[in-house]
């Protein structure tokens, strides 16, 4: 494991690093075990047994804090409690991420249940798990929201958008998919592509004269002249529009724009 840069806790590091001084000393030829090793190669269980040896109880809790910083080492639950109940210890967004890693690959339903109840996902797997468990649960108002977000805000591999469409297709309304694509557009061209061909058909010219923009494609103004007067003040297509101007040297006609 590497460990983080943690601010608050260099003191605390130091001495794990210097041993249990007040501890019960160690057998005749033996050292007292190294906490910081322990840690650094992910032995928990050793290192979380090492600092029960040290007389201050904050040695365990920064054992306990490195495993669930670290990938698969901690389900949803106990990250979670131990979020709500160290809200200033360092790395909130790397927890945050790990509970959400551990909440998709929860198997109890129950324990999902939850956890998706108590917090909100932020991960589209995450929030794909939650989708599954209200579903199953019987709140379908509940799933649909949390399928929603998850569509609008981080499915992009294809494999998982078929298995999201395939499951939850039907609950997914217009606004929802152009929203997806309006975010995929910024960051993501080839998945905004394949999500312009979902649009609405009222929406899908919009989206092409983005995309061509995007690409530098000599046929953007002619997409352009497509889209409806009515769609032409989107924030998005406008400004796509004045960089694809300011490319091609057009800086005076990308002025004019504003």
């Amino acid at each position: 494991m590497t460990m983080p840069c943690v601010r608050f806790l260099p003191i605390l590091l130091l001495a794990l690093a210097a041993g249990p001084a007040a501890a019960q000393p160690p057998a005749p030829g033996q050292s007292p075990p190294d906490v910081i090793a322990l840690v650094r190669a992910d032995r928990w269980a050793e290192a979380q047994a090492a600092a029960a040896g040290y007389p201050d109880p904050v040695a365990g809790k920064l054992v306990t804090y490195y495993r669930l910083l670290a990938p698969n080492a901690a389900g949803t639950a106990e990250i979670a409690a131990f979020m709500a109940s160290s809200p200033d210890w360092p790395q909130q967004a790397t927890l945050a991420r790990r509970r959400d890693e551990a909440l998709a690959g929860e198997p109890d339903d129950s324990v999902a249940l939850a956890e998706c109840d108590r917090t909100p996902a932020k991960a589209a797997a995450a929030l794909l798990r939650c989708a599954e468990t209200y579903d199953r649960a019987g709140r379908p108002g509940d799933s649909a929201a949390m399928a929603r977000r998850a569509w609008i805000s981080d499915v992009t591999d294809p494999a998982w958008e078929a298995r999201f469409l395939m499951g939850f297709g039907t609950v997914i309304g217009r606004d929802d998919q152009w929203r997806r694509f309006d975010r995929l557009a910024w960051t993501d061209t080839a998945s905004a592509a394949r999500q312009a061909s979902r649009l609405d058909p009222a929406d899908r010219a919009r989206a092409e004269a983005r995309l061509a923009f995007r690409r530098d494609d000599p046929n953007a103004p002619a997409l352009l002249a497509a889209v409806p007067e009515s769609q032409r003040a989107d924030p998005g297509l406008f400004l796509d529009q004045a960089r694809w101007l300011r490319r091609a040297g057009q800086d005076d006609a990308a002025l004019a724009l504003w």
